[in-house]
């Protein structure tokens, strides 16, 4: 399911753990992708989670995307392969944990 109503169907449940996948992560720590369906439902799974994983490879620091899907501050742990050190700063001032796989 995508699009709205996947998303509708998300906002009926509040889930303990979402994990969620992103195109791109600016550098001020917005998340981004390229398809507003996606992002619809990547939202609706955002807002009704209490907690929120974030898994992405160390080319979605460099890459460009359109559509906002949300901001770093609303993740709360960061799976990754390698964090870029210039995005270290951000995730320790946010409070967010890495679980790098490069250490």
């Amino acid at each position: 399911m995508v699009e709205q109503m996947a998303a509708e169907v998300i906002r009926e449940f509040k889930v303990d753990l979402a994990i969620i996948g992103t195109s791109a992560i600016d550098e001020d720590g917005t998340l981004l992708d390229y398809d507003v369906r996606e992002v619809q439902v990547s939202r609706a799974i955002i807002e009704n989670a209490r907690r929120i994983v974030l898994v992405t490879d160390q080319t979605k620091f460099s890459r460009r995307a359109p559509v906002r899907i949300a901001r770093l501050d609303e993740i709360h742990v960061l799976v990754t392969d390698r964090l870029p050190s210039k995005m270290t700063a951000l995730f320790q001032r946010l409070g967010i944990e890495v679980i790098d796989g490069a250490l």
